[in-house]
């Protein structure tokens, strides 16, 4: 039951990023080169799954949706890595916001979903709902983009935040599963990741600020020629 449930959720994760990267990009491949694509990602994170090692899958949701993005989409591979690591960062901050709240909500142990089918369903169900919600909000509020760089260091920059929060709730991800912390520590935990979902969505609107002035910039000097 478990791995059933794994595999269902690496193949709906697959359809919120086709939804997610067909609404920013231009796919430049066939269908059934994206059906094949996207199946290839999924079948490659269900089997790394199986290592049993957190810092893994999520390694492998970021670089398979960079790739997926790069080389089925009309994307720059900066702005491939921007937005893979815009849904890695907001996946992990929905999947802890539920399990941390179950916890908190039902008094169970962090760790209850490995032991409780019931628990994995119920809390895995629910993350990937919110994760959708959000990420069909960011793609419907975001500026379609072509294949055109910014520049390295504006980049860089927007891209380093969602990473950061990355590498900081995978600490506290190792930290809660090693120590049976009280349940004002979770609590912190909940607000600091809904602070870090309200910083990346700063972010990107940053880079959507940056993408419109970029293309009204480009328009004004084609009228201007």
């Amino acid at each position: 039951m478990s791995h059933l449930c794994y595999l269902f959720t690496y193949i709906f994760e697959a359809l919120i990023s086709w939804m997610y990267y067909s609404e920013k990009f231009t796919v430049k491949k066939s269908k059934n080169v994206l059906i094949l694509g996207f199946t290839v990602s999924t079948t490659l994170q269900f089997t790394l799954s199986f290592i049993g090692i957190p810092f893994i899958n999520l390694l492998s949701f970021l670089i398979c949706n960079l790739l997926l993005c790069y080389l089925l989409f009309d994307s720059s591979i900066l702005q491939s890595l921007f937005n893979s690591v815009i849904l890695s960062a907001t996946m992990l901050i929905t999947e802890l916001c539920i399990f941390y709240g179950s916890t908190l909500f039902f008094e169970t142990e962090v760790l209850e979903y490995t032991s409780n089918n019931l628990a994995l369903w119920v809390q895995t169900s629910s993350s990937k709902l919110l994760y959708f919600l959000i990420a069909y909000i960011i793609s419907k509020l975001s500026t379609s983009e072509s294949r055109k760089e910014l520049s390295f260091s504006r980049a860089s920059l927007l891209f380093l935040l969602p990473l950061v929060s990355i590498i900081l709730l995978y600490g506290v991800v190792l930290i809660t599963m090693k120590v049976d912390a009280p349940p004002y520590v979770y609590t912190i935990f909940i607000i600091s990741a809904l602070l870090l979902l309200y910083a990346n969505l700063i972010v990107f609107w940053v880079h959507e600020s940056l993408i419109k002035a970029q293309k009204e910039n480009t328009e004004y000097k084609l009228q201007k020629q």
